[in-house]
């Protein structure tokens, strides 16, 4: 029997019919204890699928189990009422595939977590769900079968096992179909973003007392790089840039890797979009797109396959001259956390350039790989970071996780949750997070059950001395008590350059 699959939401086991299906995969929910998800079961029980590999039926379930999941977490309440919910569920999935689960907003705090699947992949999972959903429609022809996921008691598959060895399919499918129609009627109508808010987990940060230990110890190199002078044989200058930009100024690690040189000036760090983002280029601007053609040969990072893609979220766009529309990074104030991020970002930049950067890059981005003479020099990729951050929170006792905060996407929340504590006001923190809804930050604000009571305690202390209660005032403490001893040699960076 093969190892049991599981997800927020499911289980997947092998469930035997007879001596030529002994492996069948069936997705069992958390619904009522334990339940068969009743379109998957009749989709894998069809013929041609029955006769399918296993293979090609335990990619395929799977790919049904992660839609569940997805249908799970983005609609709570369940029930799909109507073809474009039902079309918008299908084709935020498969952004999701696409991109990994960061780049949907709706699945920020909400416990599920998977990384973008190679095109290969995806165009697998997309004929798997496309033959699912044509088939499925064959039970009840209309938008609710094609989405509206249901289930019927586990307790039942011996009935079916028995009727389907029987030949009994008449039977068989009038139970199901009854059973999906009546689990239909029970289902609620399609909730708002602030009832979903409602279902949302506190997304968890990158640990507060670590991020000195992450910048001083974790980006340290484990013996110096004689091709390279001064601080950048000593420290890894591209993950360091990474987490000064993600944690200091609440970058998404994919923005960073549309990140241009030029586009770090003496004044600020802008953020353009990869594509309609405008550059100045022989006199006139022109998109970045075209620029990446006329001067590279080149296509943006967000329409390229394999490890060089990397997606971007739609921001808001604050800033607007003769460039074009485009952000500003915010960097968090040096009192905060004691650390100065935008100064010492500024330092590390400086050393990169001169140190690092090669001289005749055949492209613009600011991020390079600099790990293999094979390799080096060309634009840094999310494999390349995500093994980059694994090692540097290894070598201060940390374990890369990313329901735990320790995740490069964790350096974006503890950003939020600095902003936070400093009564930053909501359409502030819209700003400094380039969120297009003010409502986006609440995975990334939400209180956890530590601040709730500090603010509860602040209150009934105002109560009992009669001195006015501030809303917030009890987060002045906040990271005093959460930050460690700063290492000795806290203040070093400061003297690169």
């Amino acid at each position: 029997m093969l190892r049991h699959t599981s997800g927020l939401h499911y289980t997947i086991v092998q469930f035997g019919f007879d001596a030529n299906r002994p492996n069948v995969p069936v997705i069992i929910t958390d619904e009522g204890g334990g339940c068969v998800l009743f379109e998957a079961f009749y989709f894998i029980t069809r013929i041609p699928f029955r006769d399918k590999s296993q293979t090609w039926q335990r990619e395929a379930v799977r790919a049904i189990a992660r839609l569940y999941d997805f249908y799970r977490v983005v609609l709570p309440q369940g029930g799909i009422h109507s073809e474009p919910i039902a079309g918008t569920l299908i084709s935020k999935f498969i952004e999701s595939q696409k991109y990994g689960s960061s780049w949907l907003e709706e699945l920020d705090g909400t416990g599920i977590y998977w990384d973008a699947v190679q095109p290969t992949a995806l165009a697998k999972i997309k004929n798997y769900l496309s033959k699912f959903l044509e088939t499925v429609a064959e039970v009840r022809p209309s938008h609710l079968s094609n989405a509206g996921f249901n289930s019927f008691p586990l307790s039942a598959l011996k009935t079916i096992e028995a009727r389907r060895r029987e030949g009994d399919r008449k039977a068989l499918l009038y139970h199901l179909t009854e059973t999906s129609r009546r689990d239909r009627l029970e289902r609620h109508s399609f909730p708002s973003h602030t009832s979903q808010d409602k279902n949302r987990i506190r997304a968890k940060h990158f640990p507060f007392e670590a991020i000195g230990d992450l910048i001083f110890e974790g980006c340290r190199r484990k013996r110096r790089r004689s091709e390279y002078a001064g601080f950048a044989s000593e420290y890894n200058l591209t993950i360091l840039m990474a987490i000064l930009l993600c944690a200091g100024a609440g970058l998404r690690s994919s923005e960073i890797f549309h990140m241009y040189v030029r586009d770090v000036t003496s004044k600020s760090v802008r953020l353009y979009h990869p594509e309609h983002g405008r550059i100045a280029y022989k006199e006139r601007y022109i998109s970045r797109q075209q620029f990446l053609r006329e001067e590279f040969g080149r296509l943006p990072r967000t329409k390229v396959s394999g490890a060089q893609f990397s997606g971007f979220k739609s921001m808001l766009m604050t800033e607007n001259d003769a460039s074009g529309a485009y952000s500003i990074a915010h960097f968090l104030p040096d009192s905060l956390h004691g650390i100065p991020f935008q100064e010492w970002f500024y330092s590390v930049f400086q050393a990169y350039i001169f140190d690092v950067f090669p001289e005749r890059a055949d492209h613009p981005y600011l991020f390079v790989s600099t790990n293999s003479s094979n390799f080096f020099g060309n634009p840094w990729t999310k494999t390349a970071m995500r093994d980059a951050f694994g090692r540097a929170v290894r070598k201060i006792g940390l374990v890369p996780d990313r329901s735990t905060g320790v995740h490069p996407h964790g350096l974006r929340h503890l950003y939020g949750q600095s902003l936070k504590s400093m009564n930053v006001s909501p359409s502030l923190i819209q700003t400094c997070m380039h969120h297009k809804t003010i409502d986006a930050q609440l995975s990334y604000t939400s209180s956890n059950a530590a601040e709730v009571n500090r603010e509860l305690t602040a209150l009934d202390d105002s109560l009992k001395t009669g001195v006015p209660y501030l809303p917030g005032k009890a987060d002045s403490t906040f990271f005093s008590e959460q930050l460690s001893v700063p290492p000795k040699n806290f203040s070093s960076l400061g003297k690169i350059g």
